[in-house]
């Protein structure tokens, strides 16, 4: 029979029909939900929103759905939901807990829904203090720790008890993403859970130029939740991504990465103390912005030979032709031996060890100058050529120094010479006659 039902501003209409109500109750038809303001009906009825990045979100909602209910078993098929911009559409059944769906989002930006103020004031003091700390810290930018979001570090993160009751299997479509300023197209979700064990696959085709495939896992049958992670992504441009992400573009290139982690407990801290896996990444044609290094390198070299600083007429960046490494993670503790950077100028190698528990690091780069006719800022290093420059980082991960023994790489620099002049004034001692065999391997051997 028709139903036609005007109550508190809502209007639902539709159609719906019933049979064999006394034995096997069977229902069927179709419901819809006349379009309404959401925000104004929450505050008509004394609900408190919370105010939210965009004042015109939640502004629009209307559902239209066809019902059949028999044998246990409730679907709404060919489902069409409007929120706002976005459309929603596809189909669910419950089967008691049980929730099976197929669904299909055109579009949404979920920055819209969030706090006010919240995420974009968080990118603000990001992009400020990466401003002010730029010149003091001319070494690689690092991310800041992510503290002061809202929640304590020892703030329990998960409602175990809700998650092992769930009951899903189902997958998500959605055309285009928004999420943290994040812009991800042609996503596929497959969400699983059964028993206190929860799966996310994901599958995005296009994001920042590139791929991105993942797949989170969540054990919480036990009392500590278990959470594993595997990610990787290829093709991706690494400037827009952390441009759209931090508002600043501290790297450039494009490359690859993965990582597959396993954690355990149910805070941040708990997670970090017990992170543990593997990671790499891969990156091309590429620059790390704020930072000259052959500037810095030819800055330090005037001041230690006494000389004038020379001018800068190039551009605040060291460019590389390749970055790479791997590490491992014990226990928080970020390990990497075979960071490799390659410029036009100069080759870099780096290791030691990241402490996420205590965000902290102890970190040794040595670069060695190459072409030093050729390339970004190459010239005027030639006294520096296969000469190896070692800069120390240690202290927190949110404002790092480093150190480098300019007097010890001057010295390296000058050795040839200095063996030269040694080796010139003893054969004028000796009256133009050539050092001894014996003498000559010595005087080798103190410059080796």
């Amino acid at each position: 029979s028709g139903l036609s039902l005007t109550a508190g501003g809502l209007k639902l209409s539709g159609d719906l029909k019933g049979r064999d109500l006394a034995k096997r109750p069977a229902f069927s038809g179709t419901l819809d939900l006349a379009e309404f303001n959401l925000r104004q009906w929450m505050a008509d009825h004394a609900l408190k929103l919370p105010s939210l990045a965009d004042a015109k979100a939640l502004t629009r909602l209307a559902a239209r759905v066809k019902l059949n209910a028999e044998d246990g078993a409730t679907r709404l098929n060919d489902l069409a939901v409007r929120l706002d911009d976005s459309q929603l559409s596809g189909n669910i059944t419950l089967r008691g807990s049980a929730i099976g769906f197929n669904l299909n989002l055109d579009t949404i930006d979920v920055d819209r829904y969030l706090p006010a103020g919240g995420d974009k004031a968080r990118k603000d003091d990001k992009a400020d203090k990466a401003d002010k700390d730029a010149p003091a810290q001319s070494s690689a930018p690092v991310a800041s720790a992510g503290r002061g979001r809202g929640t304590t570090e020892e703030e329990t993160l998960l409602p175990i008890e809700t998650l092992r009751g769930l009951d899903l299997d189902g997958t998500i479509s959605i055309g285009r993403l928004t999420i943290n300023n994040l812009l991800a197209e042609q996503i596929k979700l497959v969400l699983k859970a059964r028993e206190g064990q929860l799966n996310l696959g994901q599958q995005v085709r296009k994001f920042y130029q590139g791929e991105y495939s993942g797949e989170t896992s969540l054990d919480v049958r036990s009392k500590t939740p278990r959470a594993r992670i595997n990610t990787a992504a290829a093709g991706i441009q690494i400037g827009p991504l952390l441009q759209d992400l931090s508002g600043q573009e501290r790297l450039t290139g494009r490359g690859r990465f993965s990582a597959n982690l396993d954690m355990r407990g149910n805070s941040v801290n708990a997670f970090k103390r017990t992170l543990g896996g593997k990671l790499d990444f891969n990156f091309e044609d590429g620059a790390v912005k704020g930072f000259n290094a052959a500037q810095v390198i030819r800055e330090a070299k005037a001041r230690l030979s006494g000389k004038p600083v020379p001018k800068n007429s190039q551009p605040e960046q060291t460019d590389f032709s390749e970055l790479s490494g791997s590490g491992r993670i014990t226990r928080g503790v970020l390990s990497n031996r075979d960071l490799l950077a390659k410029s036009p100028f100069l080759r870099v190698n780096g290791a030691g060890e990241i402490n996420l528990v205590k965000e902290s690091l102890d970190y040794t780069i040595e670069g060695v100058v190459v072409n030093t006719a050729k390339g970004q800022g190459g010239e005027g290093l030639d006294e520096l050529q296969g000469v190896v420059i070692p800069v120390q980082l240690t202290g927190p991960l949110a404002s790092p120094k480093y150190t480098i023994n300019w007097e010890k790489v001057l010295l390296e620099s000058q050795k040839g010479k200095i063996k030269e002049k040694i080796q010139e004034k003893l054969e004028e001692k000796l009256k133009g006659g050539k050092l001894p065999g014996g003498l000559q391997d010595k005087l080798k051997g103190l410059f080796n």
